[in-house]
């Protein structure tokens, strides 16, 4: 198995239980969201790179029983994000893909996946995962998402919580 690799598709797919139900994002070059342009998945095939004609069913889902996020293509584990959980915060310890899976960009839509998720759940992370806090720093709009006094440690920049709320 590999860490995480950069690449360009995302998705999320309803079904079973601990399935990320969302709108999946478009992913730019960087691996990063693209802003504005949103795709609904709900289960549709999606292309995740290899030749032509390769299309998939990417889903990912919470497996707390386990303490990881899970990234299956049709239905067959890819990759995960484990995570232990500490109070309103999860820490993210590591990020596998499978390496037959390795180059596909499964990795960047693992982290936009969990992190919308943590988002949606109101959240916040503790990247001790390398994939996770390179992916944070390329992806500026996922910082709020670390803790504001600990960011200096993971070496991460952004705004302060008073300019995050619009106050400043």
């Amino acid at each position: 198995m590999t860490g995480g690799v950069a690449g360009s598709s995302h998705s999320s797919a309803a079904g079973s239980a601990g399935t990320l139900a969302r709108l999946a994002q478009v992913q730019s070059q960087d691996g990063c969201a693209a802003r504005g342009r949103r795709v609904g998945w709900g289960g549709r095939r999606v292309r995740v790179g290899g030749p032509p004609g390769g299309l998939h069913v990417i889903t990912i889902e919470n497996r707390p029983d386990l303490g990881r996020y899970q990234l299956l293509v049709d239905g067959e584990v890819a990759g995960y994000a484990a995570y232990e959980r500490s109070g309103a915060h999860l820490m993210f310890m590591h990020t596998q893909i499978e390496d037959r899976f390795a180059g596909r960009g499964l990795g960047n839509s693992l982290m936009a996946g969990v992190l919308d998720e943590v988002r949606r759940e109101g959240k916040l992370v503790l990247p001790y995962c390398p994939f996770m806090r390179s992916f944070i720093a390329r992806c500026p709009e996922y910082t709020d998402l670390v803790p504001f006094d600990q960011r200096a440690g993971f070496e991460l920049a952004g705004p302060s919580p008073r300019s995050e709320e619009g106050d400043a």
